[in-house]
């Protein structure tokens, strides 16, 4: 009995194990949005404090002209932990794509290693990993235009 209980604890290791190797990874290190990448050090110039959000480890800033890039900071390391856009066109990320820009771009430039997601009516969330350098690009999209990215540090 105690073989066979075994036996099974292995096999479903296993399974697992395989799971997680075979699971998709994309080279993000380079993906930049407003020319910051995540685990850069952060400039504060052009940003403003966001007092709204309080945190004990980070630190939020909004981009003066562009409220809508929130910029996640480490208060210990000041580097770039996370970056959102949402809704704001005129800021660019990594080879030109933007806000509105279709999905079929955003394949385009990061390939179809990606696990997608419904998250409400007509909404899908797309996220693509890098488990390398632990980083993690989630883009929400409505009718295949791209309508936030999040980029974070995992």
């Amino acid at each position: 009995m105690i073989f066979i209980i075994f036996l099974v604890l292995s096999v479903v290791g296993l399974v697992i194990g395989q799971h997680i190797k075979d699971e998709k990874s994309t080279d993000l290190s380079s993906f930049e949005i407003d020319g910051m990448a995540v685990g850069n050090q952060f400039q504060q110039s052009g940003y403003e404090k966001n007092s709204k959000i309080k945190l004990d480890r980070f630190t939020f800033y909004n981009k003066v002209n562009h409220p809508n890039l929130v910029v996640k900071v480490s208060k210990k390391s000041n580097k770039v932990i996370g970056i959102t856009l949402t809704e704001d066109q005129d800021i660019k990320t990594i080879d030109n794509l933007h806000i509105n820009d279709s999905f079929k771009v955003l394949k385009h430039k990061l390939g179809c290693k990606f696990t997608e997601r419904k998250v409400g009516k007509g909404y899908k969330l797309i996220i693509y990993v890098d488990k390398a350098h632990r980083i993690k690009l989630s883009a929400v999209i409505k009718n295949e235009k791209i309508k936030k990215f999040e980029l974070f540090k995992q």
